[in-house]
Formats: C-alpha cells, sequence, structure tokens
C-alpha cells in the first residue's frame, strides 16, 4: 500500500523587523549618496543669475546695521544673507551654488532619517523638482527651507511637550524668507488655537510654556514683520502681476497648485482630493489649508514668481509627514486614504524627477546665465582699469566676480556692488546719455527678446563685441533668457 504524504502548505517567509530596518538604512544611504552626487554634479556647471548674486554682494558688503537698512528693500528677512557674511568675504563666489547644495544635503539626510513614509516612496521624494534642483542647485534664500520644514515637521507631535523647541523652529522658518514667515505665521496660530482649548480643558497653569511660547515667538515675529515694512521710496523690479477679475484670480491660484504638485491641471483634482481626504482624515486638514490659502492670496494680490511654487509643494509634504505619523483609527477607510495619499505622492515625486532631469541635463549642457563668461572675458581685456558701464539691474550679476562694483555709471566709485530697489539709485541708463559719454565698455543684459534693438539704434559710436549666452531653464522649458551684450567703442 503506498503511503501518502501529508500535503502542507509552505509558510511565506516573514523578514524580521530589524532586517527590514536595515534595509531601509542601507537604501535610505544609497539615495542620500546619489543624491549627494548629481547635485554636485550639477552645480559644478550651474552659472548663477542676478537672483543668486545679490545676495552674496549684500552679504559681502554689509554690516549688520548696513544690512538691517537694505533688507526691506529686498522684501526679505535676513537669515540667507547672515549665512553667506563670512563666506562671502573670505571664499570665491563659486562657493554660493555649494553652500545650498550643502542645506539641500542636510535637508534631504533629516528627510531620510526622520520621515515616515515607507521606504521606497520616501527614496523618491530628494530628486523632486524643488527639493533638488530650484532649492538645492539654484541658490537663493529658498535653499533655508526645506531643512527647517522637515526639522518641524520631525518634532511636530511633540510640540506641547516641548513648546520651546517648536517655537525656536517657526522663528527661524519666519526668517527664511517672506513664505517661511508666512507658514510661521499660521503654524503658530493653530498652535496657539490648541494651547488655548487645552488651557480651558485643563487650566491655564498647565499650559503655561505653551502660552509663553505663543507670546515670545508672536512678539518676535511681530517685530521682524515691522522690520521688513516696506520704505516709501522702493521699487520694483518687474510687473507685480496683481489679479483683475475672478477668473483672473482662480487661473492664478489653480496654475500655483498644480505647478507645485504634477504639473497639469487635469492632475490636480487626481493628487489634491486623496490629500485632501487623507489630511482629514488624520485631522491635519487645517494644517495644509490655512498657510495654503494665505500664500495663494499672497500670490495673488502681492507678489508671485514660478519658483514660489515650490512653497506650496513644501507645505503639501510638510502635512503628509504629519498626517501620516499621527494617530487614527486602523479601519478600511483610513488604510484607503492612507494608500491614497502615497499614490498621490508617487504621482508628483514620478512627474517632479523628471522636470529635476531635464533642469539638470539643461543646466548641464548650456549656460544658466552669460554673466559668469563674461566677466571672465571682461578681466581677460582688462575692464578694471577701464570705463564700463552697465545697462538695467540684471548686469549687476557681473559684479559678484569682481571685487568692488565694475560699473562707472553706477554708484562710482566702489560700493554698492549691489542693486538697490530704491528711486535713490539712479544708474545711467539712458542710451544717449550713454553714447555722449563715451565709456570703453557697455554690459547690456537681454532679459526679453527684442531689447537689443534700441540699443543697436542708439549706440552708433559702438559695436557689438561680444554676445554671452545663458537662459534660465524651468521644469523642462527655458524661462527666459538671461543673454550679455558686450558693446566696444570704436576706434
Amino acid at each position: 500500500m503506498a503511503v501518502v504524504e501529508e500535503f502542507s502548505p509552505t509558510t511565506p517567509e516573514v523578514i524580521p523587523a530589524g532586517r527590514q530596518r536595515e534595509w531601509g538604512r542601507l537604501a535610505a544611504s544609497g539615495a542620500f549618496i546619489a543624491y549627494a552626487g548629481l547635485i554636485a554634479v550639477v552645480i559644478a556647471h550651474h552659472e548663477p543669475w542676478f537672483d543668486e548674486a545679490q545676495a552674496w554682494l549684500i552679504a559681502r558688503e554689509s554690516s549688520f546695521r548696513e544690512l538691517l537698512e537694505v533688507l526691506p528693500y529686498e522684501g526679505q528677512p535676513g537669515l540667507w544673507h547672515l549665512l553667506l557674511m563670512l563666506p562671502s568675504r573670505t571664499l570665491p563666489y563659486e562657493t554660493l551654488n555649494w553652500i545650498s547644495g550643502l542645506l539641500g544635503a542636510l535637508g534631504i539626510l533629516l528627510f531620510l532619517r526622520k520621515a515616515p513614509f515607507p521606504t521606497p516612496v520616501k527614496l523618491l521624494v530628494p530628486f523632486t523638482y524643488f527639493l533638488f534642483y530650484q532649492y538645492g542647485v539654484v541658490a537663493r534664500n529658498y535653499a533655508l527651507m526645506p531643512l527647517v520644514m522637515f526639522a518641524l515637521a520631525a518634532v511636530y507631535q511633540k510640540r506641547h511637550r516641548r513648546p520651546a523647541s517648536f517655537g525656536s523652529l517657526l522663528f527661524v522658518m519666519a526668517n527664511t524668507s517672506t513664505h517661511g514667515f508666512v507658514i510661521a505665521a499660521c503654524f503658530l496660530g493653530i498652535f496657539a488655537v490648541e494651547a488655548l482649548a487645552e488651557a480651558r480643558r485643563t487650566g491655564w497653569r498647565a499650559r503655561r510654556s505653551d502660552v509663553l511660547t505663543v507670546g515670545l515667538v508672536g512678539l518676535a515675529m511681530a517685530a521682524l514683520a515691522y522690520a521688513m515694512v516696506p520704505p516709501a521710496d522702493r521699487t520694483s523690479g518687474g510687473d507685480v502681476m496683481v489679479v483683475q477679475s475672478l477668473w483672473d484670480f482662480i487661473r492664478v491660484i489653480t496654475g500655483m497648485l498644480k505647478g507645485s504638485l504634477a504639473g497639469e491641471l487635469r492632475m490636480l483634482p487626481l493628487v489634491l482630493l486623496p490629500s485632501l481626504w487623507f489630511f482629514y482624515r488624520r485631522k491635519v486638514l487645517t494644517l495644509y489649508v490655512l498657510p495654503t490659502t494665505v500664500l495663494l492670496l499672497f500670490f495673488a494680490f502681492v507678489y508671485r514668481a514660478p519658483w514660489h511654487e515650490g512653497v506650496l509643494f513644501l507645505v503639501w509634504l510638510f502635512a503628509l509627514w504629519v498626517g501620516y505619523q499621527s494617530e487614527a483609527p486602523e479601519d478600511l477607510i483610513d488604510q484607503r486614504s492612507r494608500k491614497m495619499a502615497l499614490a498621490a505622492l508617487v504621482v508628483v515625486c514620478i512627474v517632479q524627477i523628471g522636470w529635476s532631469a531635464q533642469a539638470s541635463l539643461a543646466d548641464f549642457r548650456n549656460p544658466y546665465s552669460g554673466s559668469k563668461e563674461l566677466a571672465a572675458y571682461l578681466k581677460h581685456v582688462g575692464a578694471e582699469d577701464k570705463t564700463v558701464y552697465g545697462v538695467h539691474w540684471a548686469s549687476i550679476a557681473v559684479n559678484a566676480y569682481f571685487d568692488e562694483n565694475l560699473f562707472a555709471n553706477y554708484n562710482p566709485p566702489g560700493k554698492p556692488a549691489y542693486w538697490m530697489w530704491s528711486e535713490r539709485n539712479h544708474m545711467v541708463q539712458d542710451f544717449e546719455m550713454i553714447e555722449a559719454l563715451q565709456p570703453d565698455y557697455i554690459v547690456f543684459p537681454v532679459k526679453v527678446s527684442g531689447m537689443e534693438e534700441e540699443a543697436e539704434e542708439s549706440l552708433v559710436s559702438y559695436r557689438q563685441k561680444a554676445v554671452f549666452w545663458g537662459q534660465l531653464y524651468w521644469k523642462g522649458t527655458i524661462h527666459e533668457p538671461d543673454v550679455y551684450i558686450l558693446y566696444q567703442r570704436k576706434s
């Protein structure tokens, strides 16, 4: 009689939790090394433009007192400028983007160590467009925001146990940028409401640390806001782009929202609605909606630029982080909302990684700004010993490569080499007057196609000596030219 062996299904091998954590750490380390290596390659081929040069020049030439006087004209707090003060006095200008890259790497390191998302999702986030390129490669005050935002997210669950740490980070965030100030003010308001509700339930004595934090940080931020009030003689670098109608308002807010996430209008509800549902389920909806609404109103009625979309992305990522680690009933609905929110994050990551690749490759292959090559040429021909005129605020980007102001028609002699957004700025820009004064060279930046036609018609005693090409890249397209034409006086 044949013996029939009893069939026993095999139990799938369960990977121990310790080994999963080890693999997660190894994957995170690999992602960090890849981020640092890739961003270093792009930075090595990046040419900073005016926005990047302006902060470096202000930091290089200002005392602390002078910085306090200049910042209201810039419309930004001064943490970025303070950070640049020592490097700008001791290191070459090319160091600037390595500083922003280092800040970006520190923010990503904190994200990879502390973010609660599943490892496969977490590995995608560092290479998104704003974290990698716009706030990593391009060196502006926004480079500070991811690091501070991730630090806030890491301590958010302990905010009422460690209110001093939370409040200190809020004040640091308020000093990163105008948008950071808005975010910090909204978070402080939410914290104050929570503290008030808890104090009514348990008594004021139990919440005195929260109340003290709200009071001190609130006063400090009020003082900062007062110091940043624009002076009466402040001028602007271009059109403010204030909305003119309800349709224009809708177009602006939808444009900024879709640009901050997946780029396409048809993708916006597929990403935003699952996120909002998840935020509602995890009781963090206000944490996203309040700062996002205030920022959108700011963009609509005060000022906006394409790179400000990244601030909205950071708020969205922050709310996902806090929501994902908050306590919630483990029911089927919650599981679905979490999975849909993660799916939305993956979609955004995939789209933005494409933007990062496109912008990085374009920056690698072509000049981002023509100012660097122009400065090298001017040094080659000994322009420091000749009369050089600059036209337009963008020409100031060239000054960052020289020890002092190069242009004889702007604040002679010497300082300041940065651009003053003031009615007291009397840079000679009239072509007929420049023609009469007969400088040796004229630096003419082309920021809009066709600007050079007026120069060609007016500067009859000059010839084009050279053209230095540059293009500001935005995601997968060219945002605007950053071309410099050098005119030389005919002999």
